[in-house]
């Protein structure tokens, strides 16, 4: 098939599905981000896929592999998402203790099972972290600017107007900034960021590029 890209993503749609049944048949255990996949396995994958997909022009064929780890990133964070989403629906729980029975019909169950218990774990971390982000900010940043809205209707609500799942660091900004700026409510509260949540600059690139994407 020959293909080319829009920006970072590969078109036609039909060579994104193809990396996307890959995914799933070559699924190398309980992995939750595209990049802790084994490098190996990348390879290989890349592989498959340039061995039924040409691109149309030299210029995308020498960025064949940055755009089709771009496309294997984005589309692997679906392929989570959706699975969590549709856990949380029909368990009608967001606690991932309880989604372990809605294993996804691509993935091996006691994947899925250790999945959920990671992302039980990350849960509980991130409750803990706010909680002692709210604890130990000064006065002034004490009252964050959600007000009394705890922090899960705040992240409910950002990802309904995202249309994906924030990340703790973009709940902790929506909640730890003044409103429509870029500045934090407090000098503790931007410390507290850097120190006990950490500046994800790669990871806000990522995300940047696949929002572009969508």
């Amino acid at each position: 098939m020959q293909l080319h890209h829009c920006s970072d993503k590969i078109e036609p749609t039909q060579a994104s599905q193809f990396i996307t049944r890959t995914l799933q048949a070559h699924f190398p255990g309980p992995i939750h981000r595209f990049n802790d996949f084994p490098m190996e396995v990348q390879e290989h994958l890349y592989q498959m896929f340039m061995r039924q997909h040409r691109f149309t022009s030299r210029t995308d064929e020498a960025r064949s592999r940055f755009v089709w780890t771009m496309t294997a990133r984005s589309n692997f964070k679906h392929l989570m998402y959706n699975g969590r989403k549709n856990a949380e629906k029909h368990s009608q729980s967001a606690d991932p203790t309880l989604w372990r029975e809605r294993v996804p019909s691509w993935m091996r169950g006691e994947y899925w099972e250790t999945l959920c218990n990671i992302w039980a774990a990350e849960r509980w971390q991130q409750t803990s972290t706010i909680m002692k982000v709210n604890r130990t900010v000064n006065p002034e940043a004490n009252m964050h600017t959600g007000g009394s809205v705890s922090f899960a209707t705040h992240q409910s609500r950002l990802e309904k107007e995202l249309k994906r799942q924030p990340t703790f660091f973009e709940v902790f900004d929506r909640t730890h900034k003044k409103k429509g700026t870029d500045v934090y409510i407090s000098d503790r509260a931007r410390v507290v960021a850097v120190s006990e949540i950490g500046i994800p600059e790669i990871e806000e690139e990522i995300a940047r590029s696949d929002s572009e994407q969508e």
